[in-house]
């Protein structure tokens, strides 16, 4: 097993030298001794299991308990007042007062430099040419 940690097994029973060791001479040892090489392969068995179940592990959530207790509970108690939406440039969820998103809403819509306010004759025409 000494010998081994510096090579990968590649195919089974197929090891290769592994770039990742520098070796300071190419030793190789004459004699193997069955202890130390089932105790090697133990460790990097137990390595790979401990590897496999941090892959496997979701990681946790992106809130404090707080935040996630206090969402829980505007999301219970169905608050008309409250909005809670995405932030611009995807910073997480943020929460505002009702009527200010309604105003803002009504602000940027009402641009008539950015918005071309239509006939719903105009709207029905664009739906039709859009959906074939």
């Amino acid at each position: 097993m000494n010998n081994k940690v510096y090579f990968t097994e590649t195919k089974p029973g197929v090891f290769e030298r592994n770039a990742k060791f520098k070796l300071k001479s190419n030793f190789v040892a004459n004699i193997q001794y069955k202890e130390i090489d089932m105790f090697g392969w133990r460790v990097r068995e137990k390595i790979n299991e401990v590897i496999e179940r941090m892959v496997k592990y979701k990681f946790g959530q992106n809130m404090s308990n707080k935040e996630k207790s206090a969402l829980k509970n505007l999301i219970r108690a169905k608050n008309h007042s409250i909005v809670i939406n995405d932030t611009d440039k995807n910073m997480g969820a943020a929460d505002a007062d009702k009527t200010d998103v309604i105003e803002e809403c009504e602000r940027q819509l009402g641009d008539m430099k950015t918005y071309l306010k239509i006939s719903e004759e105009e709207l029905k025409q664009f739906k039709n040419r859009n959906t074939k």
